[in-house]
């Protein structure tokens, strides 16, 4: 009797890993990097033709944007890293002009500040379009920590618009500048617009209830 349930047991794990083992049944993004300059691009429609996959796609270049761009981590280069690799190009001029004058990115760039942890949170139904202001509505809490004092701060819920918008909807020169920070912005997609929507409308990194408690 036990080598029989041995055996069964046995036979229930190796099902159950060919089972994982079959084919996605859902297309996956992968992204590949060519370190070689002397590559003629193509560009060509981006987005995917499945509309509830086209959703997910957008949602999750929101996602990772609101992360790098509101997310500080316990080692200074990483998070500086995360901006100039994601933030950056994922943003429009005037979007990253705006980005570079909030107080947290002036701290951090300026070695005023590094004892911050801060984390992001999405909640439930955290991302949202707005057919009347054609922008996606984000939901997310942010909570800090001060590595120095042991003081938590938050979490603080924000509320922001974003519109975003393809370099493929864009002219030729458009595009060109596109193609130079092709390897960091691999979707074509840019952040045209970072509005906070709460009552503050004061952006999480100059939020000035962080700032009273937390430097």
């Amino acid at each position: 009797m036990f080598v029989l349930a041995a055996s069964i047991a046995v036979l229930a794990v190796l099902v159950f890993t060919l089972y994982q083992m079959a084919p996605l049944t859902r297309p996956e993004i992968f992204f590949l990097q060519n370190q070689s300059r002397n590559v003629n691009y193509v560009l060509d429609k981006q987005n995917p033709t499945d509309k509830d996959f086209q959703s997910e796609y957008i949602k999750g270049f929101i996602r990772t944007y609101i992360i790098a761009r509101n997310t500080l981590e316990a080692q200074k280069p990483v998070t500086i890293e995360r901006w100039n690799r994601i933030v950056k190009p994922w943003s429009s001029p005037a979007v990253s002009a705006q980005f570079r004058s909030t107080d947290t990115y002036n701290e951090v760039t300026t070695n005023r500040i590094y004892n911050m942890v801060c984390s992001v949170n999405f909640n439930d139904g955290n991302i949202v379009f707005n057919k009347k202001s054609q922008r996606y509505i984000v939901g997310f809490d942010r909570t800090c920590f001060d590595q120095n004092s042991g003081r938590q701060i938050g979490p603080k819920s924000y509320k922001i618009g974003i519109a975003i918008q393809s370099y493929l909807d864009n002219s030729s020169d458009k595009i060109l500048n596109y193609l130079k920070d092709l390897r960091n912005n691999p979707l074509g997609i840019q952040v045209t617009e970072y509005k906070v929507l709460d009552a503050k409308e004061t952006d999480p990194l100059s939020d000035i209830d962080f700032y009273k408690e937390g430097i």
